[in-house]
């Protein structure tokens, strides 16, 4: 701190502007505070971010099967939807099929109905 109080108002102005700081004292006095606080705040950051090291949280064994379901549901669902295009259908279905585009609820509808055929 004692290497600022020999610089002049413009230096002290450049020293915040440096630090991406808006200069909101007009006296040397209180641009000196200004980059005291300046200093000490960057200081107490530095300190912190090299002190503190966050743990990467540890993935839920239950999230992972939960994700690993989901996607094989989602496999098996892409899966059905070509069965059922590959499978001969009349006429009528087959434009159905091509116009609409199904959701989740009546493409099981239509698996269940296939399968108890």
């Amino acid at each position: 701190m004692e290497l600022y109080n020999t610089l002049s108002i413009a230096e002290l102005r450049k020293v915040l502007s440096e630090n991406g700081v808006k200069e909101s004292g007009s006296s040397k006095e209180e641009l000196l505070k200004q980059i005291n606080q300046v200093l000490l705040t960057n200081a107490l950051i530095q300190d912190m971010m090299e002190e503190e090291v966050i743990p990467l949280p540890t993935p839920d064994p239950r999230t992972q099967e939960r994700l690993q379901q989901d996607q094989a549901y989602e496999q098996s669902l892409l899966q059905d939807q070509g069965a059922f295009r590959d499978k001969e259908l009349s006429i009528q279905d087959q434009d159905a099929f091509r116009n609409k585009e199904l959701s989740i609820e009546e493409l099981r509808e239509q698996r269940v109905a296939y399968y108890t055929q």
